[in-house]
């Protein structure tokens, strides 16, 4: 799923809840692909007196509906539905042919074979909208967990003097195991470390 997450712009910013928000949106999508008759009906869900109403729609049109009609009667390309001149024509011969009395909805149909919408996951190949849970794992997919390494130092100097700090180092941990350290940050001075500089000398 980590190759589809990257496609997301600025995907390294957004959090698994905005992630999922992006895959769950609705999009339109436009299919540029070649239709004949007989794929509009089996693959593209319409029936078969919406096919021949179409087609006798634009035999009997004349013009640019005559000339789609020769081209969908003879080439095995099909016809591209997607650009806004067929969607606009669609439009046009939905009028002239009365498809919406005929038989309501024919029109959107015969439209989404050049443009539908489905969810954005859908378009980018998921079989369904991933959890927040299943985005994390695919962002991190080396630890299934997070903690902190922590070390206290004390130095005693030759004049009894002594220095202390604390190094807080963020960790990952598969199973367990570190498998990642993060950015060290040390801490020279406070309440805390005073404790345990007390404590330290009490025990040697």
């Amino acid at each position: 799923m980590i190759e589809v997450i990257r496609q997301i712009p600025s995907y390294q910013s957004k959090t698994a809840t905005e992630i999922q928000a992006y895959f769950d949106e609705t999009v339109e999508v436009v299919n540029m692909n070649g239709w004949t008759p007989t794929s509009m009906e089996k693959e593209g869900g319409l029936s078969g007196p919406e096919v021949d109403l179409l087609l006798e729609t634009l035999r009997l049109s004349g013009g640019r509906g005559a000339s789609a009609f020769t081209w969908l009667s003879t080439n095995p390309d099909g016809l591209e539905l997607g650009s806004d001149e067929r969607q606009g024509m669609i439009d046009a011969f939905s009028i002239g042919g009365q498809w919406e009395t005929m038989i309501p909805g024919m029109t959107a149909r015969i439209k989404a074979l050049g443009h539908s919408t489905m969810k954005r996951y859908q378009q980018l190949g998921l079989p369904e909208l991933p959890t927040t849970e299943q985005i994390e794992d695919a962002l991190n997919p080396y630890f299934d967990s997070e903690s902190k390494e922590v070390l206290f130092t004390l130095n005693r100097q030759a004049d009894g003097q002594t220095v202390t700090f604390l190094r807080v180092t963020p960790v990952k941990l598969r199973n367990g195991v570190v498998v990642d350290r993060g950015e060290s940050q040390n801490t020279f001075s406070g309440e805390l470390l005073d404790q345990i500089k007390v404590l330290i000398e009490q025990s040697l």
